[in-house]
């Protein structure tokens, strides 16, 4: 048996092999981890775009565009108040984007709903 460099030759081939298919290994796992970072990012821009058209919209001069002589607080509850003559169980109340965001109770389970505060009208999400 032949010694080179303190190994057998049959040790050196070897290591070659292992570093050679460990170098195609990390190049291959390198490009997948490229591609699945790509669709990540679409994906994620994908999802934002879709979520900013679910926002509801109310015109703006109707809660805060125009100069009050009542609380934010006071419009909220006089909007709940209304909303409550109809029949609508709201709480937890706030203005968000100019409409009222409330949580309604239906069938024993809370659920945020939106409502124009000028017509006391549901805005569809879809």
């Amino acid at each position: 048996m032949e010694i080179t460099g303190g190994r057998y030759w049959f040790q050196d081939a070897a290591a070659f092999n292992l570093r050679q298919r460990f170098r195609e290994r990390t190049a291959k796992a390198a490009e997948q981890m490229r591609m699945l970072t790509g669709l990540g990012a679409a994906a994620l821009f994908a999802l934002s775009a879709s979520a900013a058209l679910a926002v509801p919209m109310c015109d703006p001069d109707s809660v805060s565009g125009k100069k009050s002589l009542f609380s934010q607080d006071e419009v909220i509850r006089s909007i709940e108040a209304d909303l409550r003559a109809q029949g609508i169980k709201v709480h937890n109340s706030r203005l968000w984007n100019n409409c009222l965001q409330t949580f309604v109770t239906v069938n024993g389970h809370d659920v945020m709903k939106f409502y124009d505060p000028n017509t006391r009208r549901e805005i569809p999400l879809n």
